[in-house]
Order: C-alpha cells, then sequence, then structure tokens
C-alpha cells in the first residue's frame, strides 16, 4: 500500500511540476556575462523525490556570445547539479551523518523505501556539511 501510494504521489507531483512550468511567468533569462540568453529547449532529467522518481523536462538556456547555460527551473527548485530533491538530500545527509554510509543507505531504503548507494549518501552528506561549516 506504501509503495502505490507513493508511485501516486510520485505521478501527482510529475503533473504539478509540469503544471508549474506551464504557468510561471516567462521573465528574461541573463547570463553571468549580462547578456540575454536564448531558450534551446527542453533537456529531461529523472529527480530522485521522497515519493519517489520523478522525470522532469525543463528548459535550457544558452548565451550565444559566451555559450554559457543555465537551467532556471533546476536553480527554482534547488536541484542545480543533482538529481536528488532537497528532501532527499536532507535525509541522505542527516543519515550519512548518524551511522557508516552503507548502513544510512539501508536505512532510507527501509524507512523511506529510496534506493540510493552509499558513495551517494557520503558525497551529499559531505557537501551538505561544507555548507553547514561555511
Amino acid at each position: 500500500m506504501l509503495q502505490a501510494a507513493r508511485q501516486g504521489g510520485a505521478g501527482v507531483l510529475g503533473t504539478l511540476l509540469r503544471h508549474w512550468q506551464q504557468h510561471t511567468p516567462r521573465e528574461v533569462i541573463l547570463c553571468k556575462c549580462g547578456r540575454s540568453m536564448s531558450s534551446r529547449g527542453r533537456r529531461s532529467k529523472r529527480l530522485l523525490t521522497t515519493l519517489g522518481r520523478v522525470l522532469f523536462a525543463r528548459s535550457v538556456y544558452k548565451c550565444p556570445p559566451c555559450s554559457q547555460g543555465r537551467f532556471p527551473d533546476d536553480e527554482r527548485l534547488d536541484i542545480v547539479q543533482t538529481s536528488y530533491s532537497p528532501g532527499v538530500r536532507r535525509l541522505m545527509a542527516r543519515a550519512g551523518s548518524q551511522s557508516q554510509f552503507a548502513q544510512a543507505a539501508e536505512d532510507l531504503r527501509c524507512y523511506a523505501g529510496l534506493t540510493v548507494e552509499a558513495r551517494e549518501i557520503e558525497r551529499v552528506a559531505e557537501e551538505v556539511g561544507g555548507q553547514v561549516e561555511q
């Protein structure tokens, strides 16, 4: 039952993300160099959330003069250069700080139904720990 509820929740979350993207006001996306960036279509990303995996198609923007790229939706959702939602990253960091990383991976599987590699928990826990130190 719990697994079915999570799958249903992940489906609803995917629908909400698509709706959010369609109704987000369009804005001019600026590059770090200060120039306007242009849309280059959408790229899919698989995101692990506390409800399960969600496919997320987000817009990519490129700066013609300097070739820098950005994913503004990733920035808004705090998922830049990661495939884990903020909630999953918090769980990974907490589990990783309480025990060995292999045990933390097992705990996440048992308690939250999330399958995450021990090395990924270590990487996220170290990243979050570095942010806490700063």
